[in-house]
């Protein structure tokens, strides 16, 4: 996974949108939805719920996961 597209699940994991992502990183909405369409191809997921998934099992969200029962 390249520098940027770490930095773009951290963003999708905190519930940003690909506006604001590209707003805040100062690209196109064009450039941060590709990305995401590379993320999950390589993370072998097909929704956006699964890339939040996979940033709070990677750890790479403020968000705390519920203890395992």
């Amino acid at each position: 996974m390249t520098e940027r597209e770490r930095l773009i699940l951290w963003f999708l994991g905190e519930g940003k949108t690909s506006k604001e992502i590209a707003r805040a990183q100062g690209l196109s909405s064009k450039t941060i939805d590709a990305c995401r369409r590379r993320l999950m191809r390589k993370l072998q997921v097909n929704s956006m719920a699964g890339l939040v998934k996979c940033a709070i099992v990677m750890e790479m969200t403020t968000a705390v996961p519920l203890p395992e029962q």
